[in-house]
């Protein structure tokens, strides 16, 4: 297994790929705007419907953050996330 630690700012773009360098099996995103944490398991296969402004996982490399606006990709929050390899 691998492990990657990283963050990224929130520009309210949709479809954005956070790579990562390999394929995830979980994806853990703190945001600290309300220091709240989604954990993203690699069982479910689209997240999106779960969470408005949910992820998904990148078919090979990293993770998939959608629409525009909440919890994932809010324009200038800082997200820092934590990705385990399958």
């Amino acid at each position: 297994k691998s492990i990657a630690t990283g963050s990224y700012a929130g520009d309210n773009t949709d479809d954005r790929h956070i790579s990562v360098g390999f394929k995830c099996s979980l994806v853990i995103v703190l945001y600290t705007w309300d220091f709240c944490a989604v954990m993203v398991p690699g069982k479910i296969s689209s997240f999106n419907s779960v969470l408005t402004g949910g992820t998904d996982f990148h078919d090979t490399d990293g993770f998939i953050v959608y629409q525009t606006a909440d919890i994932m990709n809010l324009q200038g929050a800082t997200y820092y996330y934590w990705a385990i390899s399958e």
